[in-house]
């Protein structure tokens, strides 16, 4: 369009220009192309870069005919704008802007990889917790509300808070995200943690340190003092002095407990032991300890570099022939229903000490044996059977004959006292399979809630 240069705007939707002041097209050729829209605008015009002054006579809108191209049809801007609903003026615009209330909501989030390999315990309550409550309806409302209370829940801009919990060592310090929601942003002054004397707070965007939550895009906290309470510490956010966000912070000295791992040799001539030795080996136990109990603030100390070894394989005639075990085409395993006879026989071995934890490990399967009997029948596989808060926990192979680690850590957790997350005698019950906490039965476990580090932190064998 011209006849000493070309501006060309092509959109399959709407192009709109809107300016108070001027919008100037200087170019030899100036080419926009866009599948939706094009929306260029500005108080005092919109300009792209520092353009020269035009070496030709400054053309008037009367010399182009402006095109555009709307449902599959090239239509001059004058047709199209016959059928265009009218579109608002920037002054409409920045008066409906002005007229948002000021508004600072602050959120906290952490990498993956925090949760994934147990950096810091970070428990954020689950976004639609209200339907995964598994309750009576007569005690629902009570279920959510007991629920609630464990996050310190407060309003924030009329809206209800949930600060998330972290775990923290002394010493240690963890790095969370900053995810903001503001209005009218450049009338604040000042958002950032109260201060407190077991914490240092630094707010960084990027590698540069800044004065505070404006500017950042993470704050990196220093824990400098163990709190024994249960109650934990909440440190609120505060934007101009209104509160605009917060977390809890739990920060009791770390415990530690000792651990000594065992396999069962049934087949005999070290068969399971082979098998089992293929399947975890000392480094890969250490490593799944760590990211499962470090939230809770427990270490575990391995005292056993190898695998001792509890060998019932003169019980085996003896614990076939009563049905306990069983073998099919695909699957050697323990009958479910009979797993308080394997673990008597186990027992009956070898005696567990009630001072550390103690895992067996176990090359078979635990089956509930379906209608069609052991041969080619069908299976519900049973993830485990260590007893809760006995200390003694037992890692079997799943419906892959592989051992899980986290079904590992599931039976460890166990051991030192926590219950399924659908069990009524949780502290919080939840539909089953529907969360990635350790205890429940979903095979992507990943987590634990600050209520089970509590309880985890209390088993009364820990140093």
């Amino acid at each position: 369009m011209g006849k000493k240069g070309q501006i060309i705007k092509i959109a399959k939707g709407t192009m709109t220009d809107i300016a108070t002041g001027d919008i100037n097209y200087y170019a030899k050729n100036i080419n926009t192309y866009a599948a939706i829209s094009v929306n260029e605008t500005g108080k005092q015009g919109v300009f792209f870069g520092s353009p020269e002054a035009a070496a030709i006579e400054k053309p008037t809108l009367e010399k182009f005919e402006f095109v555009v191209f709307e449902n599959n049809v090239f239509k001059t801007t004058k047709e199209a704008d016959a059928t265009r609903p009218e579109m608002p003026s920037i002054n409409d615009i920045t008066a409906e802007e002005e007229e948002k209330p000021k508004k600072c909501r602050i959120e906290f989030s952490v990498a993956n990889s925090v949760i994934n390999n147990g950096t810091f315990g970070f428990d954020k309550i689950l976004p639609n917790y209200k339907n995964l409550i598994k309750s009576t309806p007569q005690n629902l409302e009570n279920d959510i509300q007991n629920l609630e209370n464990e996050y310190n829940s407060f309003d924030v801009e009329g809206e209800k808070y949930f600060p998330p919990w972290v775990s923290i060592r002394v010493n240690q310090t963890i790095v969370l995200k900053i995810d903001d929601t503001f209005h009218r942003k450049d009338e604040y002054q000042n958002v950032a943690f109260e201060d407190h004397i077991d914490f240092s707070f630094r707010y960084m965007k990027g590698s540069r340190e800044v004065t505070d939550i404006l500017e950042a895009n993470e704050v990196h906290i220093t824990c400098k003092a163990n709190n024994e309470s249960p109650n934990g510490t909440l440190i609120k956010v505060k934007a101009d002095g209104v509160d605009a966000g917060a977390i809890n912070i739990w920060h009791p000295a770390p415990k530690a407990i000792n651990l000594q791992w065992y396999f069962v040799e049934i087949s005999g001539n070290e068969k399971d032991q082979d098998a089992l030795d293929d399947k975890l080996e000392l480094g890969n136990l250490s490593r799944l300890l760590e990211k499962g109990l470090n939230p809770a603030l427990i270490d575990i100390n391995i005292t056993n570099n190898t695998a001792n070894i509890v060998d019932i394989t003169a019980e085996n005639p003896r614990l076939k022939r009563e049905g306990i075990l069983k073998s099919s085409t695909n699957h050697k395993y323990i009958e479910s229903n009979r797993k308080e006879d394997f673990v008597a026989t186990v027992r009956n071995k070898h005696v567990a000490q009630n001072n550390i934890i103690t895992l067996y490990l176990v090359n078979r399967s635990c089956l509930v044996t379906g209608d069609m009997g052991e041969d080619g029948g069908q299976f519900n596989v049973v993830a485990g059977f260590s007893p809760t808060g006995t200390g003694i926990a037992y890692g079997i192979l799943d419906d892959k004959k592989s051992l899980q680690d986290t079904a590992v850590m599931h039976e460890i957790m166990h051991a030192m006292g926590l219950r399924h997350t659908f069990s009524s005698l949780a502290i919080h019950t939840f539909k089953d399979k529907k969360t990635k906490n350790y205890m429940d039965y979903n095979r992507t476990k990943k987590y634990t809630w600050k209520w089970q580090w509590a309880r985890l932190h209390t088993y009364q064998h820990l140093l």
